[in-house]
């Protein structure tokens, strides 16, 4: 391992940006992914609502579904500030 951190020392700045960028990305799409198949079971009772949709989904729209309902209150803040 320390051959290899190195290794990747001794290349130049730009080379060492698109490794820690791509090194983050895959990092960050391997967390989404157990993540959301850590969810999968936990939230039952909201992938009935879903019916067509594969249940595998469900979180995403259970995500989008919070958004929205945060963006609801917000929008719901402000009008009672101008008011």
């Amino acid at each position: 391992m320390q051959k290899l951190i190195s290794n990747i020392r001794n290349k130049p700045e730009h080379i060492r940006r698109k490794i820690a960028l791509v090194v983050t990305i895959a990092c960050g799409v391997l967390l989404i992914l157990f993540w959301a198949t850590t969810l999968k079971g936990q939230f039952s009772s909201k992938n009935e609502e879903y019916g067509g949709i594969k249940k595998d989904f469900a979180p995403f729209f259970m995500i989008k579904d919070g958004v929205n309902t945060a963006f609801d209150d917000i929008k719901g803040g402000v009008n009672k500030i101008g008011e």
